[in-house]
């Protein structure tokens, strides 16, 4: 017979991990996840916000990657003392991307080109330790916050950056032709920067807290949005609609009622969603290249180009379905040579076959899996909002990938380990916690069992 969680045990976790995430100096023991913040941890707990500045700045300027791979270096380095001296457990999902970047590292045997394979190849080595070590600092809410914190900051000052350097400007918004890059090197990447950050900041978003901050929060989601527009990127315009469609609809749920300024808030929020995409649509080069979609098809700013993309890469895995042609080597069999997919599944089906296309999709898999598992044994609204937007964040992901591959790219990458990170820690309080109430339960039945046996031997 299945074993069930009793409701009584499952209501009882709720103020314990309350006090946790409000208390991140807290020094207990949760199963596999050691509370104690030895000096080693918080050294690498504050390395973070340095590695994550450097990863969205340096390592998109042409001879200063070097700088991100050498603080890179130091502070994986750190962290591995402290997860050693521990035996502290390690999340599946990260486990899972090592054995995806081994099997794609046996595609070394049949690429067409080893210099552009190996190029990417380093960088997915890269990626692999940096999931290691942000997704244990993010097993705790201070190594969590630390993270989103650190991603957002680096997020608005590529912004910045933007502006700063002539490159996003008032007369960006107009039909200019020109597309923003904001210093790190593509148009399409600057725009997801920008939905990353919009994600993070709906993260602080609480719909009992003070106006002010509410307001400031919109204002921040605002700026981004309109860095999307000037981006010139069609998929992170829409995405960004659709995004922010499913927070007011799924991420939100029924907690919209229970606030009389929270109706109004999004109302207004909505109509500035459907100005500006109006806006969008017949005022801005974002505009026209959405037009062209339809009115001018085979030279529509790459559409065609990216149905060749797909047919091509259907074509590859049909010829290659075990090991696909061998990683970044896609560029090398298209009929447009030397261009990229355009889509993460296309990407990884085709050049790691469909064997690295199962394994680095059950990442994704394993993490959805345990949002629902945590979902599904707390009644915490704060939790449960958490949990909703961690799966609009996913979501969001899933439609990215289709007009970008980003299995290469950190950014996204910071972000989905702080959700691995702290989805692993939330679990494993509420499974703690849930052990612990049953053993009070056994020890109180025991205990009076015990007692009625002394009773009736007294008799």
């Amino acid at each position: 017979m299945a074993s069930t969680t009793s409701p009584k045990i499952i209501n009882q976790t709720q103020g314990i991990i309350l006090k946790l995430i409000k208390n991140t100096n807290n020094r207990r023991k949760y199963g596999s996840v050691r509370r104690t913040d030895t000096g080693v941890r918080d050294i690498s707990v504050y390395l973070l916000p340095v590695f994550t500045l450097s990863a969205m700045t340096f390592s998109y300027i042409s001879g200063l990657t070097k700088i991100t791979v050498m603080i890179g270096v130091v502070f994986a380095a750190v962290y591995l003392l402290y997860h050693i001296s521990g035996r502290r457990k390690t999340p599946p999902e990260v486990i899972v991307f090592f054995v995806w970047v081994i099997w794609s590292g046996l595609g070394a045997l049949i690429s067409v080109d080893s210099q552009t394979f190996w190029a990417k190849y380093f960088t997915l080595i890269q990626i692999a330790v940096m999931l290691f070590v942000v997704t244990g600092i993010s097993t705790s809410v201070k190594g969590f916050r630390i993270n989103f914190m650190s991603l957002l900051i680096s997020i608005g000052i590529v912004l910045v950056i933007s502006i700063v350097i002539g490159d996003l400007t008032l007369d960006r918004f107009g039909k200019v032709g020109v597309r923003v890059e904001g210093g790190v090197g593509n148009s399409n990447m600057f725009g997801i920067c920008m939905i990353i950050g919009i994600l993070i900041v709906l993260f602080y978003w609480r719909p009992n807290q003070l106006l002010l901050k509410k307001w400031f929060i919109y204002s921040v989601i605002v700026l981004f949005g309109l860095a999307i527009i000037a981006s010139g990127s069609r998929k992170s315009f829409l995405i960004m609609i659709f995004m922010l469609l499913m927070w007011v609809i799924y991420g939100y749920g029924k907690g919209v009622l229970k606030s009389v300024f929270v109706l109004p808030g999004i109302a207004i929020m909505l109509a500035g969603v459907y100005y500006i995409a109006n806006f969008t649509m017949y005022e801005t080069f974002t505009g026209d290249r959405m037009f062209e979609i339809t009115e001018n098809y085979e030279k529509g700013y790459g559409v065609y180009n990216r149905v060749v993309y797909m047919q091509d890469g259907i074509k590859m895995i049909n010829e290659n379905p075990i090991m696909g042609v061998g990683l970044n080597q896609f560029r090398f069999h298209t009929r447009v040579y030397g261009s990229y997919s355009h889509s993460n599944y296309i990407e990884v089906g085709a050049n790691t076959g469909l064997v690295g296309f199962a394994i680095y999709y059950t990442i994704f898999v394993i993490l959805w899996i345990r949002l629902n598992w945590i979902r599904a044994r707390t009644s915490n609204e704060y939790v449960l909002y958490q949990i909703r937007l961690f799966k609009i964040t996913l979501i969001t992901i899933f439609t990215i990938y289709l007009g970008s591959p980003l299995y290469y790219n950190k950014p996204h990458w910071l972000l989905l380990s702080g959700i691995i990170g702290y989805s692993w820690w939330l679990k494993s309080v509420i499974r703690h916690d849930i052990r612990r109430k049953r053993m009070e339960i056994i020890k109180s039945a025991r205990t009076r069992i015990r007692a009625k046996k002394i009773g009736v031997g007294t008799k």
